[in-house]
């Protein structure tokens, strides 16, 4: 008894092919997640990242913050008590 290889084509539809399709699958399903998450969770941190000038503003505040024409906001409070 001899058995004949499987020929390329075999190969192709018996292996790549739902590889593929489980792998479009996998990806499309990921990418609802991120949606999901962006929507429910990132909503509100997006949001107020915007209101008070982002990271970005945040790290440029922390670097300017050693020159003395700014005010020091924690004796304000103070004060104010």
């Amino acid at each position: 008894m001899t058995s004949q290889p499987n020929t390329p084509r075999d190969r192709w539809n018996d292996i790549v092919v739902p590889t593929a399709k489980g792998l479009e699958k996998f990806f499309w399903n990921l990418a609802w997640f991120a949606v999901i998450v962006v929507l429910l969770f990132g909503g509100p941190c997006l949001n107020r990242s915007t209101q008070h000038g982002g990271r970005h503003d945040e790290q440029r505040g922390a670097d300017s913050a050693g020159q003395p024409d700014l005010p020091d906001l924690q004796h304000e409070t103070e004060v104010g008590e």
